[in-house]
């Protein structure tokens, strides 16, 4: 009888969820799945790794080696992993959809976990059953998660109930001596919390942040039953070295992923995230998407439209959820002692202490303590933190407003209206819902197969033609991603939070020189070009890698004293100066296309210098030609800081390498800046400076 009492309760519960999900991806449900949350960038990023994962579960693709950055290894620690999405998505994938309907139906299922994992903890916590679920359609719509949800790996927030759920009901087992359940508990506990590192790093470190804030809150609330904790804890050592074991085993495949791409990029500097920090007006910096509040925010931005700043600084709360919220304070703060338990109160101080991380005031920030916690240089929008603090603010919501509505069934009544209304006003009436999946499906389902003996490919000529900075650094290379995924042929292209140290892959003229430049320092054969938007393959050996470049007329001679030389400068160049340029790295290239193929050899004639001083009176250049370093020049102070004519003979099967493709690089041993010798400020790590160039 009692299973069959519970029914309206499971169907309100389940009609909420279903309520909630659609308010949250109603464009997505309404368009049929057209436009999804993202943008071209990173929102298909995003789908070419969580697709990463259904090749890996068929073993087409090996789990740490998604296929772009060829032939590079380990390169999903560039990026988030997507683990958990993988999982979920692939389940779509196995039934028909196609990668970017089955990422967003991924998103979905997550927040319904999410949904039904904050009513199961509520239930633990409330008495009053509505109020579970009113709090998991806070939790559910909570408005700065639908503002940023074009970064999708963010929407993992949704798992954070999941796994307090997990912690509460281990630390009630253990509280009643049923040590072994308490263990269990603790197990998928730590499963499923390396799972998140493996799968959104941002919001499984924010919840360890917030554990460690919680156990310092508790401490400072209540030593004494601190103390009685780590008493009891130790008397059961040996399984807690067991629950180590289970970490390490668990959290091994993150760090074999991670550790490696930390060493090799530095992470990220406190100067870097306090770009991102926040200010005290962005508590209440929510955007103007909220079905009830937008009016409010379009007002105040209009008002002041510095102080209201755009994408990653809207983080914030609609005033109902802190006006809450400082009424759930004041209630724990006048109440007696034993009206709030330790843990309720030791929620409320690290909630508070958590809202005050982020905030920087004269470039000042709590976060530079927060600096000193493992793994805190992994990220760089420390903003984001105000998006998983939406969930212990909507326990707190939910706990404050079902203490009050027990005091009377008038009371009782108007706390409901209440918790609806702030549940109305979390609804985003405009979602960002730039990612046109149709038109990306077609781009792949269209695309003509590649050559039998293509074994990697790199991409040019992206749809549409890109006229931004941002087009130029994504474009071409998410579009060779998703080719690379539907072929399941490796790409050179990619783009991710971080890129491997030679990434040469931006669009720009330079852009195929710089492709060669990168085969033949891997080695790699059988490399093919996709044109995306002819539609058409390339194979090895009919590609044209001068295509774009400057024609040079043999004969003349080339001052770098003019601005029109700048189109036969590669890459590691400096600005044009009155006497020419500097290198301003350890390798410059200069590249142009030849009016003739050099069948007959070449002899370049270059004037040259170097960047020599006292404290730095000697220089080496390694000068190659196509590829082949051709001879080393030794520059030494005083004579060689002036200009010098040298000529270099380029052999026959040397100079027609590439066609009529030449390309002159620089190797640079030792290029210092003058701001190094405290000479000046100048920062600029000069080597070799060119004045002029004569082809023969």
């Amino acid at each position: 009888m009692k299973s069959f009492r519970q029914i309206p309760y499971y169907f309100l519960l389940t009609l909420a969820c279903g309520v909630s999900v659609y308010f949250f991806f109603q464009g997505q449900f309404n368009s049929h799945f057209a436009f999804l949350y993202g943008d071209e960038f990173d929102g298909l990023i995003e789908t070419f790794l969580v697709s990463h994962w259904f090749d890996a579960f068929k073993l087409r693709q090996s789990w740490t080696q998604p296929i772009y950055f060829f032939p590079h290894a380990g390169v999903l620690g560039y990026n988030d992993s997507y683990f958990l999405y993988g999982v979920v998505a692939s389940l779509f994938r196995l039934v028909g959809f196609n990668m970017f309907v089955s990422q967003e139906l991924c998103h979905a299922a997550i927040k319904a976990i999410g949904f039904f994992s904050m009513a199961a903890l509520l239930n633990a916590l409330v008495s009053r059953k509505l109020f579970s679920i009113l709090g998991a359609v806070l939790f559910t719509l909570a408005l700065n998660s639908s503002v940023q949800a074009g970064h999708g790996q963010l929407l993992s927030v949704a798992l954070s109930p999941l796994l307090s759920f997990l912690l509460v009901k281990g630390a009630e087992a253990f509280r009643i001596q049923r040590i072994e359940r308490a263990f269990a508990y603790a197990c998928g506990f730590i499963i499923l919390f390396n799972a998140l590192l493996l799968t959104s790093f941002y919001m499984a470190w924010f919840y360890g942040l917030f554990c460690l804030l919680y156990i310092f809150s508790f401490v400072l609330v209540d030593r004494k039953a601190s103390k009685l904790i780590v008493c009891d804890l130790w008397v059961h050592k040996k399984r807690i070295l067991l629950l180590a074991i289970v970490f390490i085993v668990t959290v091994a495949p993150f760090l074999y992923v991670y550790l490696p791409k930390l060493k090799q990029t530095g992470g990220q500097g406190y100067r870097s995230q306090l770009i991102f920090s926040l200010r005290f007006a962005d508590l209440v910096n929510f955007g103007d998407t909220s079905a009830i509040w937008g009016w409010l925010s379009t007002l105040l931005s209009k008002s002041n439209p510095a102080a209201w700043r755009m994408g990653e600084f809207q983080m914030g709360f609609t005033p109902d959820i802190l006006v809450l919220f400082l009424a759930a304070i004041a209630a724990a703060w006048i109440a007696k002692r034993r009206s709030y338990i330790t843990a309720h109160r030791a929620l409320i101080v690290a909630t508070v202490i958590g809202l005050l991380l982020p905030i920087s005031v004269n470039g000042h920030s709590l976060w530079f303590f927060v600096r000193l916690i493992p793994g805190a240089s992994g990220m760089r929008v420390i903003s984001r933190f105000y998006i998983f603090l939406a969930f212990p603010l909507a326990l707190l919501i939910s706990l404050f407003l079902s203490r009050l509505s027990e005091r009377s069934r008038v009371i009782g009544a108007v706390t409901t209206v209440v918790f609806v209304f702030v549940c109305a006003g979390q609804i985003n009436q405009h979602p960002a819902l730039f990612l046109d999946a149709n038109k990306h499906a077609a781009l792949i389902d269209n695309a003509n197969a590649p050559p039998a003996e293509c074994q990697s490919f790199f991409a040019v000529n992206p749809t549409p033609r890109s006229t931004s900075m941002v087009d130029f650094l994504y474009r071409q290379n998410v579009q060779a991603m998703l080719i690379a995924a539907h072929f399941n042929l490796p790409t050179l292209n990619g783009f991710a939070s971080f890129n491997p140290p030679d990434w040469i892959f931006e669009q720009n003229p330079e852009y195929m020189v710089n492709v060669l430049t990168y085969i033949r320092k891997h080695d790699l054969k059988n490399v093919c070009s996709y044109d995306i938007s002819a539609n058409s393959w390339s194979r090895d050996g009919n590609i044209d890698f001068a295509k774009g470049l400057p024609v040079l007329p043999l004969g003349s001679t080339f001052n770098f004293s003019t601005d029109r030389t700048i189109q036969f400068y590669s890459s590691g160049w400096s600005a044009t100066e009155p006497w020419g340029v500097w290198s301003n790295a350890k390798v410059a290239t200069l590249g142009a296309h030849l009016a003739v193929s050099p069948i007959n050899g070449l002899i370049l004639r270059f004037g040259s210098k170097a960047f020599l001083v006292p404290a730095h009176p000697e220089l080496t250049v390694t000068v190659r030609v196509n590829g082949t370093p051709l001879a080393t020049y030794e520059y030494r102070y005083p004579d060689d800081g002036q200009e010098h004519m040298r000529t270099l003979k380029v052999p026959a099967d040397i100079a027609a390498r590439n066609g009529t493709l030449l390309q002159i690089q620089f190797d640079v041993a030792n290029p210092t800046s003058p701001e190094a010798l405290q000479i000046n400020g100048d920062d600029r790590l000069l080597g070799i400076g060119l004045t002029s160039l004569q082809v023969n």
